[in-house]
């Protein structure tokens, strides 16, 4: 059976080995480097507008109260 995507997929990757001339260190090393250059380009900070102000209380477990939940969510008053 013959997959145009699989067969795509294992061209690409018998190039890449071909490159490094089959040394899996050298692959891995590079493969390494790209990924941390991705992390950094990609890295974003949350819009603190889209967190959630209120707690959903369906996902406490049972027996348990907003207030004591978590004292550090939004949705609590400041403990004085």
């Amino acid at each position: 059976m013959n997959n145009p995507i699989i067969q795509e997929v294992r061209d690409a990757r018998e190039a890449l080995a071909a490159s490094f001339g089959y040394d899996l260190h050298q692959i891995i090393q590079n493969a390494m480097e790209r990924e941390k250059t991705k992390r950094t380009e990609n890295r974003q900070r949350p819009n603190k507008s889209l967190l959630p102000t209120v707690s959903n209380n369906s996902l406490l477990p049972t027996g348990t109260s907003p207030t004591t939940a978590n004292p550090k969510l939004p949705c609590h008053p400041a403990a004085d």
